[in-house]
């Protein structure tokens, strides 16, 4: 119809204005022809150059380029569901800047059909949540480092990200563990299977879980400093 036309003529318009300069952190990828462009605030927000009067367009992989790498894959994945129905979707990650430095970005981004239903366009909206990300981090540095539970934090692949000071007096160590400390190093109640049950967070039935009012448990046991060995009970 005349009107829906209309509104998607303005829609279009107030967007090329947005990204042309309008102020804000806005950014579109075009589904047919892939093609990236953010508006100069997005382009600054990411870290990619852009000089005043160049055409901001660029592949989305090149924009893409800019994510942590620990956060690409949740990004790309956040994405593709997006494709897959959803209307729109709220996504977080951190850029690496030139200088080293990581930004915290929230990412509001919209999926836009063409009249036939067909997926056509993505338009996000950045936000800078930097300093928000960075007094969280803080808070939980400080709960994780004080409390008197033993507390570990894993990766992907069993190995140690993190270890509080009372995990340490539980393996009667001076130090917590180091980073990249292998699970399989200090646990001898798990077997290599679990082990990797419980890195690809398949806490129940595969690793033999124990379901509870505070989670999964698991039983196993820790090789401390001395030789010994000490039963513990996992939380997941």
């Amino acid at each position: 119809s005349y009107r829906a036309e209309q509104a998607e003529r303005e829609e279009r318009a107030a967007l090329d204005q947005a990204l042309d300069g309008g102020g804000q952190a806005v950014w579109q990828y075009d589904l047919r022809t892939r093609q990236w462009r953010g508006s100069p605030e997005a382009l600054r927000l990411l870290g990619l150059d852009w000089r005043e009067g160049a055409k901001p367009d660029l592949g989305i992989e090149q924009a893409q380029l800019r994510l942590h790498p620990d956060d690409r894959d949740a990004t790309r994945g956040a994405l593709a569901r997006l494709l897959d129905g959803q209307g729109t979707a709220d996504i977080g990650f951190r850029v690496l800047l030139d200088d080293g430095r990581q930004r915290w970005l929230n990412d509001h981004v919209c999926l836009l059909r063409d009249r036939g239903g067909q997926p056509q366009r993505m338009v996000g909206t950045l936000h800078d949540v930097t300093e928000q990300a960075l007094a969280e981090a803080a808070r939980w540095r400080s709960v994780f480092e004080q409390s008197s539970d033993a507390l570990l934090l894993l990766d992907d692949n069993a190995r140690v990200v993190q270890a509080n000071a009372a995990q340490a007096a539980l393996l009667g160590r001076e130090a917590p563990l180091d980073e990249g400390t292998p699970l399989a190093d200090f646990d001898t109640g798990l077997d290599a299977s679990r082990i990797g049950a419980l890195a690809h967070g398949q806490g129940g039935a595969d690793a033999g879980g124990t379901p509870g009012d505070a989670g999964l448990s698991l039983d196993s046991r820790w090789l401390r400093a001395d030789g010994t060995p000490q039963p513990v009970r996992l939380w997941l």
